[in-house]
């Protein structure tokens, strides 16, 4: 897709990666509409961009209610749904509350699922657009002290590959962005206060040194890339764990294909 003049939604776009994609894509032309919770860090990076300011609390799913239908209803049709919004619970799963637990699943699973579910109809009525799920490497791990993180974004990546077959047939897009570590963002910061998981960080970040400005560049040189694409690891040296976890699906694919 040609991001010049598209409508772009970015989730969890006041800071981080978030930010990082609006100001990239701003330089390519791009419209874009920032989603985050109230902050002065929101306007100001909107300001910077000229994007559309939505502040919402992805972890209440009561204010995504009808949300997609009001951003077009103000900036037009959604060319560009980046679910990037997430929440990090980095501690013993037993000291978490129920509250600790809805904020992150819902966050990092539930409102990108909604929020797909709302912009999916006027994408296949259009017959274009993409869908991109920021997900996560520790998704395909099993990770102490990050059981709601790691579940969530397992969930958001298996959810991006049941969409993109959902879709197959049109030439609406679905991708998952598979990140390493990225020091330089909030998520990461609170994350690696705990000792367990900053010690699986630094492991991590020996495949490569991410930052929010180059993950945000390889992420707009997708969306902007016409070729169909299922999942994207960042870095490329992390994309042998991943590939050999989809290899059931892959397999899966087969099945289903041969029976239809």
């Amino acid at each position: 897709m040609d991001v010049r003049d598209a409508h772009v939604v970015i989730t969890g776009g006041s800071k981080g990666i978030g930010a990082a994609l609006a100001r990239e894509l701003a330089g390519r032309g791009a419209r874009l509409t920032l989603m985050a919770r109230p902050s002065d860090e929101l306007e100001k990076t909107a300001a910077d961009t000229g994007a559309t300011a939505v502040a919402v609390d992805l972890s209440d799913l009561e204010s995504l209610e009808g949300l997609i239908g009001r951003v077009e209803q103000a900036d037009g049709p959604v060319d560009i749904l980046v679910n990037n919004a997430a929440q990090v619970m980095g501690r013993h799963f037993g000291t978490q509350s129920a509250d600790d637990v809805r904020r992150c699943m819902t966050t990092n699973l539930l409102a990108p699922v909604e929020l797909s579910r709302q912009v999916l109809p006027g994408m296949l009525e259009r017959n274009k657009g993409t869908i991109a799920n920021v997900s996560s490497v520790v998704g395909e791990l099993a990770v102490p002290h990050l059981a709601c993180y790691s579940s969530s974004k397992a969930g958001l990546t298996m959810f991006s590959m049941d969409l993109q077959r959902d879709v197959k047939r049109s030439d609406v897009t679905v991708t998952a962005f598979v990140l390493g570590a990225v020091p330089g963002t909030q998520n990461y910061a609170d994350a690696t206060k705990n000792e367990v998981i900053q010690a699986l960080a630094s492991r991590i970040e020996k495949w490569a040194k991410l930052t929010p400005e180059n993950v945000a560049q390889r992420i707009a040189d997708t969306l902007a890339d016409d070729r169909r694409r299922g999942i994207v690891v960042i870095p490329r040296s992390g994309a042998p764990v991943v590939r050999w976890r989809q290899l059931p699906v892959k397999l899966g694919d087969l099945v289903f294909n041969s029976a239809s």
